[in-house]
């Protein structure tokens, strides 16, 4: 994938309203465990397998940033807030 791609793959996934509500529900992932779980949960893709691993490796380029009303996601690559979450 191209950076373009991955940042497109990042923000439509990353804007997701069931990734919204997954990090409602059980906070920034703070694990990779916890990482792989939530990609899990907003992805069909098998996470065992090659694809599943590229997803993971272009999904985990964010920075999650914690205010006291809402979680910011931002793509390390551009520095761009792709998704705004209010708690």
């Amino acid at each position: 994938m191209t950076t373009e791609e991955d940042q497109d793959t990042r923000a439509k996934f990353y804007s997701s309203r069931s990734l919204a509500k997954y990090i409602v529900l059980n906070g920034v992932p703070r694990s990779t465990h916890a990482f792989s779980d939530m990609v899990a949960s907003g992805s069909s893709e098998d996470l065992t397998s090659v694809s599943g691993i590229r997803l993971i490796a272009c999904l985990g380029q964010v920075a999650f940033l914690r205010h006291a009303q809402q979680t910011n996601i931002m793509d390390k690559t551009n520095g761009r807030i792709i998704a705004t979450i209010t708690r």
